[in-house]
């Protein structure tokens, strides 16, 4: 069990994510479940990975954390298998705890514009001009909270999110790349979206793309769909879910900023057939979130 983790964590690119496996393995050792062999865990043992989410529920790991575990175990699994030493994935029988969804009220206008009111009167009235911001555009506050100078474009009144500040636990601040489109590699047989619906056939580099049904998109799209990187097609995988949609950008030379939804490669009633839909009903389903632009025909 304490082999497998840490040859998985090798293999991948990002510091954070590296040291976020090492963190399991530690933990696996650390636990009775790290003396077991994989070759002797039948199908029966799952629920000894059941006992090890309830040991570190009792520690204090959210379900979250603890669903995270469970993915990563259960990738290293189907590595595992991949080299021979062992030929089944019991992981995949254990079921971690329930994440609870969290609600999300949408604040009215009138409390928007009391809580403007109270930043321009604040100690610190710039913050005004970022509650403005996020009022307007959505963003994540770590979102607007990356925004240089070179990411507006005040001739064409454009503001791109192409970066993010986050704080770590040790109090650090760290950039990274925005929500709006971020990428992990995936390894063969590892499972994507709420309830596994999609399963890389091949090590696969995904991108977490920020949009959803709330902003429109039907959930009919839901591994049928493709975006477009210019005149390049990317599947997109798994579930549509709320706020987010992964999409396989594997065979691109480089991670691109932004990917096309709806284009010139793309028409309104191309996305509506592939969503077994009229291209009406995508129009009049788009969010509140995208931004609109009117433009004349010229006569």
């Amino acid at each position: 069990m304490t082999h497998i983790l840490p040859n998985r964590s090798q293999s991948l690119t990002s510091a954070d994510d590296g040291r976020f496996y090492r963190g399991i393995a530690r933990n696996v050792a650390a636990d009775r479940l790290g003396g077991k062999m994989i070759q002797d865990l039948g199908p029966k043992d799952f629920d000894d990975f059941d006992d090890f989410y309830v040991r570190l529920r009792a520690k204090g790991l959210s379900p979250g954390s603890i669903k995270r575990y469970h993915s990563v175990l259960g990738g290293a699994f189907q590595q595992a298998m991949k080299w021979g030493w062992t030929n089944r994935n019991v992981v995949r029988l254990a079921t971690p705890p329930a994440v609870p969804r969290q609600s999300r009220t949408t604040p009215t206008p009138t409390v928007v514009t009391a809580l403007l009111r109270e930043a321009a009167e604040s100690r610190n009235p710039e913050n005004h001009v970022a509650f403005r911001l996020l009022a307007a555009t959505s963003a994540r506050r770590g979102e607007i909270c990356g925004l240089r100078w070179s990411s507006v474009d005040l001739d064409r009144r454009v503001l791109w999110i192409r970066h993010s500040v986050a704080r770590l636990k040790t109090g650090k601040l760290i950039e990274k790349d925005p929500k709006s489109l971020q990428t992990r590699e995936v390894a063969t047989g590892e499972t994507v979206g709420y309830g596994g619906a999609w399963t890389a056939t091949r090590p696969s580099v995904i991108a977490t793309v920020a949009a959803g049904y709330a902003d429109g998109l039907p959930r009919t799209l839901s591994n049928r769909a493709r975006l477009w990187d210019g005149s390049t097609p990317c599947p997109l995988v798994g579930r549509v879910s709320m706020d987010l949609i992964t999409v396989d950008v594997t065979d691109l030379s480089e991670v691109p900023r932004s990917l096309d939804i709806l284009g010139l490669e793309q028409r309104v009633d191309d996305l509506a057939d592939v969503a077994g839909t009229i291209g009406y009903e995508v129009l009049t389903s788009l969010g509140p979130r995208y931004q609109r632009r009117y433009l004349e025909r010229a006569q």
